[in-house]
């Protein structure tokens, strides 16, 4: 492993960069060529670090096309990376994708251990945006096995850290789950609230299909 700063600091490869800008217009396939083009050149530098950030983001764009076992191998390989260069953030990170794969595929016991060790690793780092995400993945892991009070507990608990972090894809995400959950539940006063406060956050993005 390189020792030299500059290598560690240098900036993110024209090929991670693409990679971003077409994960951002939904363009999947090639968000997933530029970042597989980005992994195959962080790995000649053997810097850990940078690698596991590329694995992040290639885990999440196989996720996003249904690749299940290409995802869990990126995220599990950061989780092994660890022991050459400990990043609690990213750790948890993939920690909370790899529940959200396993809660996907019906194993609701396994996704929470994850969720749980993700926050175990998130919790006092205060990083607001990803414990949003995580609480909003925990209280989905709820609703879906109909313990609707704590799966509304969870997403509210979601809906204060997007507003800190002020992720509004997330907050208006997060208010419709959080409106499903009433729904649920039968309290349809609160559940309109919820789907309202949702859609105009979704305008707001210009989001028409959320």
């Amino acid at each position: 492993m390189s020792s030299d700063p500059d290598l560690v600091n240098r900036e993110p490869s024209p090929a991670f960069r693409r990679g971003e800008i077409f994960w951002h217009r939904g363009q999947l396939e090639a968000a997933r060529r530029c970042f597989e083009a980005a992994l195959t050149q962080e790995r000649k530098w053997a810097e850990p670090g940078r690698v596991m950030s590329v694995l992040l983001s290639l885990g999440s764009v196989h996720a996003a096309l249904g690749d299940r076992d290409a995802a869990r191998g990126c995220f599990q390989e950061i989780l092994a990376l660890q022991q050459e260069e400990p990043d609690a953030k990213v750790a948890g990170q993939a920690l909370v994708n790899l529940g959200n794969l396993t809660r996907e595929a019906g194993e609701r016991e396994r996704a929470r251990a994850y969720y749980l060790e993700a926050l175990d690793l998130l919790k006092p780092l205060n990083d607001t945006r990803s414990l949003g995400i995580l609480y909003c993945n925990v209280g989905l892991l709820d609703l879906d096995a109909g313990k609707l009070e704590d799966a509304i507990s969870s997403l509210k608990t979601a809906v204060d850290f997007h507003k800190r972090s002020g992720f509004e894809e997330g907050l208006a995400g997060t208010w419709a789950q959080l409106g499903r959950a009433f729904m649920k539940a039968g309290k349809l006063d609160k559940a309109e609230t919820c789907f309202n406060f949702s859609s105009s956050h979704f305008i707001s993005l210009g989001d028409v299909a959320g």
